[in-house]
C-alpha cells in the first residue's frame, strides 16, 4: 500500500475513534492505539526503507536461480594414447559454470594431467527449460532436465551434462 495512502487510513481511523470515544478510560485507549498506530507506520516506513536499499536480485524462482552457483560438465569424446609403456585414456571436457549474469565455458583435456584449452565468459538466457548461450558456437542450446543439462550441438548430437559443487575436479 502506498505510504501516502495509509498515513490517510491511520488518520481516518485516529479521527474516527475520536469521535466515538468518551471519558478518560477512552481516551487512554485512544491515547495508547494513537501511539501503537504510529509505531507501526514507523516500522512500515523503516523497513520499505531498507528495501528500497537492497540490491536488485530476481525472485528465488526465477528461471536463472535453477543454474546459477552451478557447475556442468559432458564428456566431448574420449580416446587412447599409446606409449612405450603402455596406454592411457585422453577425455576432452566441456564445464559450464553458471553465475547469475554470465556462464564460464572451459574446455579441458584430460589425460596424464588436466590442461585447459580454452576458457571464456557469455552471457545467457533461459526460456523455460532451454538454456541459450550466447555466442557459443560448437552448441544449438541446452536443456534442463532434473539436475542435468541435456545440450545439442551444431550437428543434433546431444550430451549429457552432469552438475557438481564448484569444479569437477574438486571431488
Amino acid at each position: 500500500m502506498n505510504n501516502s495512502l495509509l498515513r490517510i487510513k491511520v488518520q481516518l481511523i485516529i479521527s474516527v475513534l475520536f469521535v466515538f470515544s468518551c471519558g478518560e478510560a477512552g481516551k487512554q485507549k485512544v491515547i495508547k492505539k494513537v501511539s501503537d498506530t504510529a509505531t507501526t507506520v514507523q516500522k512500515v516506513d523503516a523497513v520499505q526503507t531498507s528495501l528500497k536499499n537492497l540490491p536488485k536480485k530476481e525472485i528465488q524462482n526465477s528461471p536463472k536461480n535453477r543454474v546459477e552457483g552451478k557447475t556442468y560438465v559432458g564428456q566431448l569424446s574420449q580416446s587412447c594414447a599409446l606409449t612405450s609403456n603402455g596406454a592411457y585414456y585422453v577425455y576432452m571436457l566441456l564445464q559450464l559454470k553458471f553465475d547469475h549474469d554470465h556462464v564460464t565455458v572451459t574446455n579441458l583435456r584430460v589425460a596424464s594431467s588436466l590442461r585447459i584449452i580454452n576458457e571464456k565468459n557469455y552471457t545467457y538466457q533461459i526460456n523455460g527449460n532451454q538454456i541459450l548461450i550466447d555466442g557459443l558456437e560448437d552448441f544449438k542450446s541446452f536443456k534442463i532436465k532434473n539436475d542435468k543439462l541435456i545440450g545439442t550441438n551444431r550437428s543434433d548430437s546431444t550430451i549429457e551434462f552432469l552438475t557438481g559443487k564448484g569444479s569437477f575436479f574438486d571431488r
